[in-house]
């Protein structure tokens, strides 16, 4: 058996301890228990010898989740094993300058007459 720790945190510029983290942990794609991270950013559980793979569930809003990983415990682990892991907010693409690029082509496309507004007038 080893004591499986993990330290979360999330990148703000800074590395703030992420709580209320839940990490599913599964064994040969069978569910096992789920852990969750506390105000310190800490979250463990004791696993007997196998594989395991972590699935992170939830996250701080705005920032990506870890990816999956494998956790072996075997006879060359170490009574505890601890992860640090860190989320990044999540890469919100500028769209601004594509509102521009649209913007003067619809002003191109007026001048050369392709688009034109139609004036209705009511008596």
């Amino acid at each position: 058996k080893s004591d499986i720790k993990i330290h979360k945190d999330y990148n703000n510029g800074n590395n703030y301890p992420e709580e209320n983290v839940k990490f599913d942990i599964y064994s040969n794609d069978k569910y096992i228990d789920t852990i969750t991270t506390d105000s310190n950013g800490d979250a463990s559980i004791t696993l007997s010898y196998g594989t395991y793979t972590f699935k992170q569930i939830t996250s701080k809003n705005g920032y990506e989740y870890v990816e999956d990983f494998e956790v072996i415990v075997n006879d060359d682990n170490r009574k505890e094993i601890t992860y640090n892991l860190i989320d990044y907010k999540v890469k919100v693409p500028d769209t601004r300058s594509n509102k521009k690029d649209i913007s003067l082509i619809y002003i191109i496309l007026m001048l050369l007459g392709i688009i034109y507004a139609k004036k209705v007038y009511i008596c």
